[in-house]
């Protein structure tokens, strides 16, 4: 502020108010922007929190899935050994049948 005498005149209060805005403009931006990155933060986090529990059910059930897999694959090998076994034994059962 410019100091011309011991008194303030309008246009002395006029600049002191335009840059008291422009000042408190910029700090509540800084602290608004600042409020609102913590929030998103702590909002961010929550989701991904949320996120990262849905996908941990969906990966035990993949899991799951993938055991019953084996299993069933495992089954079904040793079931066609066994009917190509027995296939086997037919073929030779037949033969001798007829044969006889």
């Amino acid at each position: 502020m410019k100091k011309t005498a011991d008194y303030v005149t309008r246009q002395d209060l006029r600049e002191e108010l335009v840059e008291f805005k422009k000042e408190f403009k910029k700090e509540l931006k800084t602290e608004l922007k600042t409020e609102l990155r913590e929030d998103l933060g702590e909002d961010i986090r929550k989701f991904r929190d949320e996120i990262m529990t849905g996908i941990d059910g969906v990966m035990k059930e993949l899991e799951a899935m993938r055991e019953d897999s084996t299993i069933g694959t495992y089954q079904i090998r040793n079931l066609r050994e066994e009917a190509d076994d027995h296939e086997k034994r037919i073929t030779r059962l037949e033969s001798t049948q007829k044969l006889v």
